[in-house]
């Protein structure tokens, strides 16, 4: 969405149909075009303004000059030029008549049209009284024939000074006025009468030359009046732009701060998840230890159950923080968007409150699509977000999925944008406040907030539209003051099959070996804890601190190393770099992943083995065992 400035016009401006200024950066031929487009519009207004008056002219002159030679010239002839004459007038009354009646945009473009049609006009009105020349001359009276030429000629040199504005319309009108007079003094015997019809044709040529230096000073001063306003407004908007930009500039810096803090905020709140992750890393292998080794009536398993389960609470908050920081691995797969919701559903209602009623309907057979959950756990924490800060006092909140088609049907209009095919739909609807058009515009914006300064970032939104279209998504709001806002997400369907490997374990078998593993981990406690699960299980383990030590460690074992589980986040030398250092040396070594943070997000989505490949902190031993069996049986 991109909206022009208006720049609002001066009284004097107003007055005359065309004041826009050429467009800024048009071409010096393009300022040319529209100046004349200017000039000659308020010319053609000029044409019509003026017109009352010759035609209450003609109308009197005629009606004057029928009544003279009624006597001289038979009736016929005289009653049947007048009623030419009169009706010429009715029809160009009537072309005037639709000109002011039009809208004034339509008289501006359509200014050569209109010009035409009084072209016509003023042409037939010359042959009018160029008739009057010729059918009423009274070749026996001197008398008539003088005020007959006084007549025409003053007709001809009235049309002029009024149609001097348009020379298309005065040539025409002053050459079919005074040609046709000239003809019967010319076929006249006598050289006084010849004389006096070049004498005719020497007024039209006087008439026309006047009639053109005329046009030519009006066209200039025309012309100048329309830089000069151009020019003041060119001024104006100079000033204003400079005003904007100083006013952006502002915000721009104000962002900036903002950002920043947001930029340090976000660094803290992933530093603190890495730290907690790998607290939690072991809080929950020792408990996976622990358990087995406690009967079920034993006291001291309830209470190392209930350390599991704080620290599985934690790890959900670790994994909002991380999504708040953007510091998460994304793992994209084919989800089930119902389930997603359904899991996400119950951290909600705890988000909003009492005040506020949550449903969800899931519609069945929903189209899978793929997305990192993190991803639409995001999405989804942020539209609630602000469904909750919209209703202060309570209200409803839906969220609703179903399936759509989109056809690709020009009628389709809330849809045009969006590529025919199968999507999953899914909508937030909220009974709160609503927003009006001037802020539905801009809700996207990075930055934008309509909350007070320290009550909100204007990121939330952003940063779902950003989501949304990363996974390929569409996105619509609709919102009315007083009446709600829902928002509504598209998200293509994906032809393959719904991938539960995230959910379910996998069966792998026993989960033992004698191979050599790698174990790149910088937290000792983590370390041991991993180390301790594989040797457990009978697999041997080289450890390295970062990743520097465990290219000193691969260099110095001298068998083959099967596999490395390698943190990505490490001092010095991470664990991307590390594998760009190690899979040359060591071209069969399989890798698992391990992260709970990432000073950047990164998207595992282009290994095809990604979401085996990869653990997420916390994770318990026997996950760790059977990812490494995974990877270790992969071909």
């Amino acid at each position: 969405m991109r909206l022009g400035n208006r720049v609002p016009t001066t009284d004097s401006v107003r007055s005359s149909p065309q004041h826009e200024a050429p467009p800024s950066g048009n071409s010096p031929a393009d300022d040319k075009d529209q100046r004349e487009r200017q000039v000659c519009a308020e010319q053609v207004r000029m044409l019509f303004s003026g017109v009352l008056a010759t035609f209450l002219a003609s109308t009197f002159n005629a009606c004057l000059l029928a009544f003279v030679h009624r006597d001289v010239i038979a009736p016929p002839i005289v009653y049947g030029w007048l009623a030419y004459m009169l009706l010429v007038m009715m029809g160009r009354s009537w072309v005037v008549y639709r000109y002011w009646r039009a809208p004034e945009a339509d008289r501006i473009a359509g200014a050569r049209r209109w010009e035409a049609r009084f072209a016509v006009g003023a042409a037939l009105t010359g042959l009018a009284w160029g008739g009057a020349g010729s059918l009423l001359y009274a070749a026996d009276s001197s008398l008539h024939q003088v005020f007959l030429a006084f007549v025409v000629g003053g007709m001809a040199a009235g049309g002029a000074a009024v149609l001097f504005p348009r020379l298309s319309v005065v040539f025409p009108y002053v050459a079919f006025t005074l040609v046709p007079t000239s003809v019967p003094y010319f076929l006249s015997d006598d050289t006084m009468h010849r004389t006096m019809g070049g004498m005719v044709i020497l007024y039209m040529l006087i008439l026309l030359a006047s009639a053109i230096r005329t046009n030519r000073t009006l066209g200039i001063a025309l012309g100048l009046r329309y830089d000069n306003e151009g020019l003041i407004r060119s001024l104006r908007a100079e000033i204003d732009q400079r005003r904007q930009a100083e006013a952006a500039l502002r915000q721009s810096e104000e962002q900036l701060v903002q950002s920043q803090k947001m930029e340090a905020v976000g660094k803290l709140a992933g530093g603190i998840a890495h730290e907690f992750n790998n607290i939690l890393q072991v809080i929950k292998g020792y408990c996976y230890f622990l358990l087995p080794a406690l009967a079920q009536q034993e006291p001291l398993r309830q209470e190392v159950e209930g350390i599991e389960q704080s620290a599985d609470r934690a790890a959900t908050l670790t994994s909002q923080l991380l999504a708040f920081s953007r510091r998460q691995v994304l793992v994209s797969r084919v989800l089930d968007l119902n389930a997603v919701i359904a899991e996400q559903s119950r951290m909600l209602e705890r988000l909003i409150g009492e005040s506020v009623k949550l449903e969800v309907n899931l519609a069945p057979e929903l189209p899978r699509v793929k997305a990192d959950p993190a991803q639409i756990g995001q999405v989804l924490l942020n539209l609630v977000n602000n469904a909750r800060d919209a209703m202060p006092t309570g209200g409803l909140l839906t969220m609703t999925t179903r399936h759509l088609m989109l056809q690709g049907s020009p009628d389709d209009k809330e849809y045009a944008e969006i590529p025919p095919g199968s999507y999953a739909m899914v909508s937030v609807r909220d009974t709160g406040c609503g927003m009006p058009p001037e802020i539905l515009e801009r809700i996207f914006e990075p930055f934008f907030t309509t909350k007070e300064l320290g009550k909100g970032t204007g990121l939330g939104l952003s940063t779902v539209y950003g989501l949304i279209a990363q996974i390929g998504g569409h996105i619509r709001v609709a919102s009315q003051p007083g009446q709600g806002t829902c928002v509504t997400i598209l998200l293509p369907e994906v032809g393959q099959v719904l991938d539960e490997s995230a959910s379910q374990p996998s069966a792998v078998g026993p989960l033992t070996g004698t191979e050599t593993i790698l174990i790149a981990e910088d937290e000792p406690a983590v370390r041991k804890l991993l180390q301790g699960a594989l040797q457990a299980k009978g697999y041997r383990v080289l450890e390295a601190a970062d990743g520097q030590a465990a290219l000193q460690v691969c260099q110095d074992h001298s068998g083959p190393i099967h596999l490395a589980v390698i943190d990505l986040v490490m001092p010095g030398m991470g664990g991307r770099d590390l594998i760009r250092r190690l899979v040359p040396r060591h071209p069969n070594l399989k890798i698992l992943y391990m992260s709970g943070y990432t000073d950047q997000p990164v998207d595992l989505e282009d290994r095809p083995d990604s979401v085996k490949g990869f653990l997420q902190k916390p994770f318990p031993p026997d996950v760790l065992l059977r990812a490494v069996r995974e990877r270790l049986d992969a071909s």
